[in-house]
C-alpha cells in the first residue's frame, strides 16, 4: 500500500513539472507567432469561403476558389497585440479574418494608376484558366489559346487587373500591355544577390 502511495506521489510530481494538465483547461502559456498564424488560417478558413495556410515569415496566404488573387498579410501587429492582452485573441483572430477578406474581395479597387504603374507585371495563362473565375481579368489574347492578363504585385499581395480597373485608371488594355512588358524587362534586367534556401 505504501508502494502505491509513492508512486502516486511520484507520478503527480513528475506530471506538475513536465506541465501536464488537465486538458480541457485552457493552456496557461501564450501562443508562438507559429502557432497565432496557423489560428489566423484557420479563423479566415472558418468565416468564408477562402483557404488559407501559414505562409513564409510571419505571413499567412490567402487565396478564394473563384480567383487567382492572392493575399499574404502579416500576423505581426495582431500578434503583438495578443501578447500584450491575451484575452484579446479571438476578437484579434475575428479581424484579422474580416480584413483578409475584404482586401481580397477588393483586389485593387483601392489603388490609384500612380500607386501601382511600377508593379503590373504580364500573366501568361491558358484560356481555360479564366473559365472558373468570378471577376474576369482584363487580357490581351496570345497563339495558343493563350491569354495574357496583368496583376499588380506587391510584397503581401497578386492582384489581377480587372476591365473594371482600367476604366478608373483611363487606361486601355494595350496601355498596360506594353507597360507590363516593360515592368517585367526591368524585373528581369536588375541583379539580384543569390540567396541559398
Amino acid at each position: 500500500m505504501r508502494a502505491a502511495l509513492v508512486l502516486a506521489a511520484c507520478l503527480a510530481l513528475l506530471g506538475a513539472l513536465s506541465g501536464c494538465s488537465d486538458k480541457s483547461e485552457p493552456s496557461a502559456r501564450p501562443l508562438t507567432i507559429a502557432a497565432f498564424k496557423e489560428k489566423a488560417a484557420a479563423a479566415i478558413i472558418t468565416g468564408s469561403d477562402l483557404t488559407a495556410e501559414s505562409g513564409f515569415g510571419s505571413k499567412v496566404d490567402v487565396t478564394a476558389p473563384d480567383s487567382l488573387n492572392t493575399l499574404s498579410p502579416r500576423v505581426d501587429e495582431a500578434y503583438a497585440v495578443y501578447k500584450r492582452d491575451p484575452a484579446k485573441l479571438d476578437e484579434l483572430l475575428e479581424k484579422f479574418a474580416e480584413d483578409a477578406d475584404t482586401r481580397l474581395a477588393r483586389g485593387n479597387a483601392d489603388t490609384s494608376f500612380r500607386d501601382v504603374r511600377d508593379v503590373i507585371l504580364p500573366l501568361l495563362k491558358p484560356q481555360t484558366a479564366f473559365r472558373r473565375l468570378s471577376d474576369l481579368p482584363a487580357v490581351t489574347p496570345f497563339p495558343g489559346n493563350l491569354r495574357i492578363a496583368y496583376a499588380v504585385q506587391k510584397p503581401d499581395s497578386f492582384m489581377l487587373v480587372t476591365p473594371g480597373d482600367l476604366e478608373r485608371w483611363q487606361q486601355s488594355v494595350a496601355d498596360i500591355h506594353r507597360l507590363a512588358l516593360a515592368n517585367l524587362l526591368r524585373e528581369t534586367r536588375r541583379e539580384e544577390p543569390l540567396r541559398c534556401e
